[in-house]
């Protein structure tokens, strides 16, 4: 059964939540209780309201304590977690996206975990459920990159860590926080730069439910192709924390990954899409114009017929 705050174990860590809500009125209650039902209580949510239009500040505050709201004006996603994250009492800190929800028994697992980890330690993470839109619910088991013999770049391409699984040490993310002026796979490059000072765990089992719904940027056509930009250009930003011949693995990477698309896009006989891919995997390859084939096969147009 869930356990209220006043019966929070005093041994456990003090893990604090960060909600970073815009316009999600829809289903911020429901993710609140997801938290406040926990076998094991949190310190503190913090939900930090950033410049909705919607009622989501006072639906936040309508439950009290432990629930607090930070007002402020829209900033980004991830101006809103480091808000959070320089707010919390926790020692450590979990985040939950405002449409999604937790398991009931993640706090518990996760607070296990720390129990027992050593102090290099930043990160446990673990799996999720993905559900929404009319679909079957079905489990999502992410690799485990952060254990690979060159885990900054294998993160950096691939897709390791979800947000909504994650508590980090605080002390660690104020240290290394999301970078607010990237506004694609930022949540991506805050898990590089928190393992670049220490190790993840893992808890093979799921924490939370994803929820996929119309409106996510994440389900835009363009959305991987701009994060593998944005990607890209935060990497020749920030070599040094990189060995060498990690850009050639990285871009090799990103560029075939693509080609795929561009493939098709052109199989397809879309030219806006096939260009737009295109122009993409120019910036991929840079000076590594190798990768590419020479010349880009650009779409043949679609053919409309008249009866």
């Amino acid at each position: 059964m869930p356990t209220s705050p006043s019966e929070r174990d005093e041994s456990a860590p003090s893990i604090s939540v960060v909600i970073p809500c815009y316009n999600a009125a829809a289903f911020l209650r429901a993710t609140i209780e997801s938290i406040l039902g926990q076998t094991q209580p949190v310190l503190e949510v913090i939900v930090v309201d950033d410049g909705s239009a919607d009622d989501s500040a006072n639906i936040a505050e309508s439950f009290g304590p432990p629930v607090r709201v930070i007002r402020q004006p829209n900033q980004g996603e991830s101006a809103a977690r480091n808000r959070g994250i320089e707010a919390a009492g926790g020692d450590w800190v979990a985040f939950l996206d405002a449409d999604d929800l937790w398991l009931p028994t993640k706090v518990e697992l996760q607070a296990e975990a720390i129990r027992s980890a050593p102090a290099d330690v930043v990160c446990v993470t673990g799996d999720f459920l993905l559900f929404g839109e009319g679909q079957e619910e079905r489990l999502c088991s992410l690799p485990a990159r952060y254990d690979a013999p060159h885990p900054l770049r294998e993160m950096l391409v691939g897709f390791t860590v979800h947000i909504d699984c994650a508590v980090v040490r605080r002390a660690a993310a104020l240290r290394t926080p999301f970078p607010e002026s990237i506004l694609h796979a930022e949540d991506v490059i805050f898990f590089v730069l928190l393992r670049s000072q220490g190790r993840f765990l893992r808890i093979p089992e799921p924490l939370a439910r994803y929820r996929r719904h119309g409106p996510q940027q994440s389900q835009e056509p363009s959305h991987m192709l701009r994060t593998a930009t944005s990607r890209l250009a935060w990497f020749v930003a920030n070599r040094d924390l990189f060995a060498d011949g990690d850009e050639e693995v990285i871009r090799t990477t990103l560029v075939n990954r693509h080609l795929v698309d561009h493939e098709q896009a052109v199989r397809e006989g879309d030219a806006m899409r096939a260009a737009e891919i295109a122009t993409g995997l120019v910036e991929m390859a840079g000076p590594m114009r190798h990768l590419l084939p020479a010349p880009l096969v650009p779409p043949q147009p679609r053919r409309w017929w008249r009866w």
